[in-house]
């Protein structure tokens, strides 16, 4: 049984594969940086280590792979938006969910997720399918990067 459910569930992946998707946000997946999202976590959490405090990044352009764990929920944000205006983001998206997405060596973190990107995510990947996600990474804190993702396309892992 557990056998069948991971093979409809690769099934449901690989369909929405290879859906033609154009990008909710208008952005390109040649603007992003690839990162790994792994190490990335990690020298995000060593760039703030005792400090105690966040540190605001200039929105920098990244993607990255990952599982999707939750669809987004809604969640009032407050501090994503004094991160952007202090980072000078003009015009200000319109962030009101959060995610969670698991990278490839199991570590689960909190992403914010833009509206148009919120709503194509819950139409077009399933829980616990991979992507490659689009993103601006906004500021660390001490258990990571505070990602903006922005849109996403699905991939095989």
């Amino acid at each position: 049984m557990k056998r069948l459910k991971f093979i409809l569930r690769l099934a449901t992946c690989l369909v929405l594969m290879t859906t033609v998707w154009s990008p909710a946000s208008g952005a390109r997946d040649e603007e992003f940086k690839k990162i790994k999202l792994d190490q990335f976590i990690e020298q995000e959490k060593k760039a703030v280590a005792g400090q105690g405090r966040r540190m605001i990044k200039m929105a920098v352009p990244v993607s990255f792979e990952a599982k999707m764990k939750r669809f987004p929920e809604a969640k009032k944000m407050s501090y994503v938006y004094t991160a952007m205006q202090m980072a000078g983001i003009s015009p200000m998206p319109e962030v009101g969910h959060r995610m969670f997405v698991e990278s490839g060596e199991g570590r689960i973190i909190p992403v914010y997720v833009e509206k148009g990107a919120a709503a194509k995510l819950k139409s077009g990947l399933q829980e616990e399918c991979a992507a490659r996600f689009l993103g601006y990474h906004v500021y660390s804190y001490a258990k990571g990067p505070a990602i903006l993702v922005v849109d996403f396309y699905p991939t095989a892992r």
